[in-house]
């Protein structure tokens, strides 16, 4: 067709200078933003399928706490999980199991908080964790969210907001809304989070298509 299309996902500001340039298409990965200079022709994301699963608990609930691996630190979910995910904190009581938490807390000030921590972790030892996990818990954003899906799992997410120095911007917030949106991801607030919701978490698996849609190019911008 000539030309060159991108799809930007969270570089807006480098897609509003691109699409000015003769010859570039650009598109966005959210439907409802689609219009005047920006296409939507598809997304990362339409490979996932959500499944509902029914898995019987084994000896102990595995749960991974993520925090990526941003430089900006997101104490707020870290604390926010600890009353839900101690030893004898609302899973344990609701299962009546062990509970085992990973927690890769990123660079938080979190010594003060009764947990053993990782700050950062390999991406391939990062992956085995999630992929042995019952559920995991991580902020929305689009790499963790990606190692989520791969290993099967459909996150609970939180998102980061810049107002408390957790990010430069608020677009996790519109990730996440889209991921919920397509039932891959369990959205929630901090503070808000209940143990019901870890355990709708846990009963939702993400299945990858063997054969997903194309990305369609045929959108033409509006000059």
């Amino acid at each position: 067709q000539g030309g060159l299309h991108l799809q930007l996902a969270g570089l807006a500001g480098l897609g509003r200078g691109l699409r000015w340039v003769p010859g570039v298409r650009v598109y966005t990965q959210y439907p409802h933003l689609a219009g005047g200079r920006w296409g939507y022709g598809g997304s990362q994301f339409d490979i996932y399928r959500p499944v509902r699963i029914d898995r019987p608990f084994g000896d102990l609930v595995r749960v991974v706490v993520t925090v990526g691996a941003s430089v900006y630190p997101f104490r707020r979910l870290i604390e926010s999980l600890v009353p839900l995910l101690a030893p004898d904190g609302e899973l344990h009581r609701a299962t009546g199991l062990p509970v085992e938490v990973l927690w890769q807390t990123g660079p938080a000030p979190v010594d003060d908080l009764p947990i053993q921590t990782k700050p950062f972790l390999p991406i391939t030892h990062l992956a085995e964790a999630l992929a042995e996990a019952d559920l995991v818990v991580s902020h929305a954003g689009t790499g963790s969210a990606l190692l989520s899906f791969g290993a099967g799992k459909a996150p609970l997410v939180v998102t980061r907001e810049r107002r408390f120095g957790e990010a430069v911007d608020d677009h996790q917030r519109q990730l996440a809304t889209e991921l919920h949106r397509r039932g891959l991801v369990h959205h929630r607030e901090i503070g808000a989070i209940t143990v019901d919701d870890l355990l709708a978490a846990r009963s939702t698996a993400v299945r990858t298509c063997q054969e997903p849609q194309p990305f369609q190019l045929s959108w033409h911008a509006e000059m």
